[in-house]
């Protein structure tokens, strides 16, 4: 009887023993489970944070394009349409500015690529169509108006 109560003990502890092991199984799925949705998660917060950056980086480039041409040319006759390059913290950015005139008025259209890498675009393009005023009454700069007093 001794050795049929081993027998049973043993049998009760090797049940135990593997459903321990598949216990301790599921227990390492469900972790790894867990740790790859929250890899996912951070790599899509990620492309995220660095798709908003480039949209507003896209955005003030624009801006500061419209105030670039309208502190520059407006004293001038503006030429049909401009071209240049902007690097900021190591990447590069590009801004086309196209001028049209109706009969009173000339328009400028800018447009501002970030980021751009080596004459590929991969990221954000933002356009502003500013009016500059009319042809015959643009106004005139301080130095203008000083010397004709």
């Amino acid at each position: 009887m001794n050795r049929t109560l081993r027998k049973v003990s043993r049998c009760n502890q090797r049940q135990r023993c593997g459903t321990a092991l598949v216990i301790a199984i599921i227990a390492l799925i469900l972790c790894t489970s867990l740790s790859y949705a929250m890899v996912q998660t951070t790599i899509l917060r990620q492309q995220r944070f660095v798709q908003r950056k480039n949209t507003l980086q896209s955005q003030l480039i624009a801006e500061a394009a419209v105030d670039r041409i309208k502190a520059e040319k407006l004293d001038e006759e503006p030429s049909q349409s401009d071209e240049w390059e902007v690097d900021i913290e190591g990447e590069k950015g590009l801004v086309t500015t196209t001028f049209t005139q109706t009969k009173n008025e000339t328009h400028a259209k800018v447009v501002a690529k970030y980021p751009v890498q080596e004459d590929q675009f991969y990221g954000i393009s933002s356009s502003i169509v500013v009016p500059l005023g009319s042809v015959e009454s643009q106004p005139q700069s301080e130095s203008q108006s000083k010397e004709s007093m």
